[in-house]
C-alpha cells in the first residue's frame, strides 16, 4: 500500500507496527492508525478511506504521552542524521 505523507509528499510504501520495544511486525493500516513519516517525521492519522491526514494538535499531544513515542522519534532522528 503506497501512502503519501501529508507533510512532505513522500510516498511511503511500507508500514510496520511498534507495540513495545522489541515487538515489531507487519501491520494492517486501519482508520485511526498513527503513522510517522521516516523522511520528515510528520505524524499522520489514517482516514476512513485509508489515506493519511495531518494529526491535529490534540492528537499529537496524546501521541506524545505514549512512552514508545520517544523511542520511535529517536530512531527517526537517527535515520535522518545518519550514524
Amino acid at each position: 500500500m503506497n501512502l503519501v505523507c501529508p507533510y512532505c509528499s513522500k510516498t511511503n510504501d511500507r508500514h510496520g507496527r511498534v507495540d513495545k520495544i522489541g515487538h515489531t511486525g507487519p501491520s494492517r493500516p486501519m482508520p485511526g492508525s498513527v503513522s510517522l513519516c521516516v523522511a520528515c517525521g510528520g505524524i499522520s492519522v489514517m482516514t476512513d478511506h485509508l489515506a493519511l491526514r495531518k494529526a491535529t494538535a490534540d492528537e499529537v499531544a496524546q501521541i506524545q504521552q505514549d512512552p514508545t513515542f520517544a523511542t520511535v522519534m529517536e530512531i527517526q532522528k537517527n535515520l535522518q542524521n545518519g550514524p
